[in-house]
């Protein structure tokens, strides 16, 4: 396969659509935990 072949730009750019989503979740995750944590010191819940 060459690297400036079609099929390994297609490749390449499915692999950075996935790594795009993975993060967005990953922070999305951090986000809603991060207010679920700060509800629960509001409510005198957390350590």
């Amino acid at each position: 396969m060459k690297p400036s072949s079609p099929s390994c730009w297609l490749w390449t750019r499915r692999i950075g659509w996935m790594l795009l989503i993975w993060t967005a979740s990953i922070v999305t995750l951090a986000i809603a935990a991060l207010s679920v944590r700060l509800l629960m010191n509001l409510a005198g819940l957390a350590p």
